[in-house]
């Protein structure tokens, strides 16, 4: 039997669903998966750095192993991020942060797609000059998508923040305590490590960087 429900009410039950699923976070908590979203984006790069510096590496099965990792970790963290419901004014900011992750996703799906289409080939038919060509036209894409995701560092600490105008004689205190900061800290020092000393660091790294003396430059709520 055809199914004669107005669209509007289809769109009306497909949000209730997403809404049902929301779930309320905390600003801390919502700065955490941040944090923790763009680290372990940066350990895939990390990892596949390392190992394209092995003489003997496959470009091409790295392109695709790697590929298929940066998939699957953006595929949950859309999901992840777009579950989430902060309070207002801010409450629009993971929905967008998640629309910047889709993006990164579809360009490494064609990453995917272009170097599985090389790894179809017999091996003698595959230069690895193909390889890098094929990675290399949307490194440029996918920095930008990365800059992008950088400039929302300063709107997600600000969720942080006391709501009250700062001026040089009073900053804005945090709204978390002294050993929630301690702990935020340690994370950020714990999952980039070394890189946090970097004089060229990656968006993500910088935006971990940022978040970190942000936050050694504000008073908890509760210090005195």
């Amino acid at each position: 039997m055809l199914n004669t429900k107005p669209l509007y009410l289809l769109a009306a039950c497909a949000m209730a669903a997403q809404s049902a699923l929301a779930q309320d976070v905390t600003p801390l908590q919502f700065v955490t998966e941040y944090v923790d979203q763009f680290a372990a984006i940066e350990r895939i790069r990390v990892d596949e750095e390392q190992a394209l510096k092995n003489p003997n590496a496959d470009m091409v099965s790295i392109c695709v192993d790697s590929g298929d990792r940066y998939r699957r970790e953006l595929g949950e963290q859309v999901a992840r991020m777009r579950s989430l419901r902060i309070p207002p004014p801010s409450q629009d900011l993971p929905e967008k942060i998640a629309d910047l992750y889709s993006r990164k996703l579809k360009l490494y799906q064609e990453v995917i797609a272009a170097c599985s289409a090389l790894k179809g080939r017999s091996a003698g038919d595959i230069n690895p000059l193909e390889a890098m060509a094929a990675v290399a036209k949307y490194d440029a894409r996918v920095d930008a998508v990365d800059r992008e995701l950088f400039r929302s560092v300063s709107a997600v600490f600000w969720t942080l923040l006391q709501q009250r105008t700062e001026t040089r004689e009073h900053p804005s205190r945090l709204i978390i305590t002294t050993t929630q900061k301690a702990n935020l800290l340690r994370q950020i020092e714990r999952d980039f490590g070394a890189a946090l000393q970097d004089e060229q660091q990656t968006y993500l790294v910088n935006a971990g960087s940022v978040i970190h003396d942000y936050l050694k430059s504000h008073k908890a709520s509760d210090e005195p």
